[in-house]
């Protein structure tokens, strides 16, 4: 057994293949390996692998390509024959389902016949349902129109006779007055009235055009006095609106006469004000341009044509300008603290009169 185990001879294992593998089992084999070193046979620790075989194959840096592209054709093949067993299954189930769809059909077809024929049966017994209430709405409206004639007739006849018993009354009473007016007629001239049967209603007709003369011409009369009043009625308002016009014309012409003074004042003024304001103009034209003349002239003094020519608007002239006279104010006083270091030194109030003298000549000079 021992020549055995010593003539086993393990590879050096690679360190941290997998990534369960921590930090500490290389220190563990570490320290086995420390305590091992008097034997000439090492053996090393292997990692111990938790993972699945799938898993070990996929991850493994030594598993071939071939190994792989195999199982994944078996798992291909495998969700193949799960997917053909699937369909196979919803095709049964596609079937059974349609031969349940067929029967609900027929017996959908087989419930609306029964339908159609039931409301067909409701639709004829509501027609002579609709037939007979016709019937019976017609027969009861022609009963109630009869006894309706009936009783207008009876009430007819009740106004006709009390009629006829008035007018007995009123034959019995105006009877007087027709003996009356025959003994009238007997009275009067031949020529009086026009010759006709009965006298009587003549002379009846006679007065009655003379009372409707009558009453035609008050109601003329009525009507004149009415149109009179309408019109002195529209001659008053007249009168009346058109002196109100008056005044109110007059009142606007005092108004109109009052306006046309204000803006003729107004009027005035303005032109006024616009005459001083031209004449402020062209005296500021006047300095804008003599301003400009002379800027003109110092930027033409202080720079050379190509200066000019970049510097073309006033505002740059100025700026143009003002450079040159800080340039000679610097050349100023660098040629004073020239001359200042060269002499020898003098007490400070002859030392503090230049700098007056050069600020003096720098104010004179902006």
């Amino acid at each position: 057994m021992s020549a055995n185990f010593d003539s086993i001879r393990f590879h050096d294992q690679r360190k941290r293949i997998f990534v369960t593998q921590l930090r500490e089992d290389e220190e563990e084999v570490e320290e086995e390996t420390s305590h091992g070193e008097e034997s000439n046979n090492v053996i090393q620790r292997f990692p111990v692998v938790r993972e699945k075989a799938g898993q070990l194959i996929e991850t493994g840096f030594r598993t071939h390509q071939k190994t792989l592209l195999l199982k994944r054709q078996n798992e291909l093949h495998r969700v193949d024959a799960e997917f053909n067993q699937t369909r196979s299954e919803f095709k049964a189930k596609m079937d059974k389902y349609r031969k349940q769809e067929e029967h609900l059909i027929r017996e959908r077809r087989k419930l609306t016949e029964r339908v159609n024929n039931f409301e067909k049966f409701i639709d004829e017994n509501n027609a002579k349902k609709t037939r007979a209430v016709l019937k019976y709405e017609k027969e009861s409206k022609l009963k109630n129109q009869k006894e309706d004639e009936l009783r207008s007739m009876k009430m007819n006849v009740e106004k006709l006779q009390n009629r006829l018993s008035t007018l007995k009354r009123k034959i019995a009473k105006y009877q007087i007055y027709e003996q009356f007016l025959m003994s009238a007629v007997d009275e009067l001239p031949e020529d009086y009235l026009e010759s006709s049967d009965n006298m009587v209603s003549s002379l009846m007709q006679r007065y009655q055009t003379l009372i409707e003369m009558n009453e035609s011409i008050q109601e003329h009369r009525e009507v004149l006095n009415e149109k009179v009043k309408e019109c002195q009625q529209i001659l008053q308002d007249s009168s009346y609106d058109a002196a109100q016009n008056l005044l109110l014309h007059n009142k606007e012409l005092a108004e109109c006469r009052e306006r046309f003074e204000i803006l003729h004042n107004e009027n005035t003024e303005k032109e006024t004000n616009n005459i001083q304001k031209k004449q402020k103009l062209i005296s500021s034209s006047e300095e804008l341009g003599e301003i400009l003349l002379a800027i003109e002239n110092l930027s033409s003094f202080c720079g050379s044509k190509n200066v000019e020519e970049k510097f073309s608007t006033p505002e740059l002239k100025l700026k143009l300008i003002s450079t040159y006279l800080q340039d000679r104010e610097d050349v100023y006083q660098m040629t004073c603290q020239l001359i200042q270091q060269s002499l020898p030194q003098q007490p400070t109030q002859n030392s503090s009169k230049p700098s007056t003298q050069s600020s003096t000549r720098s104010s004179r000079s902006r």
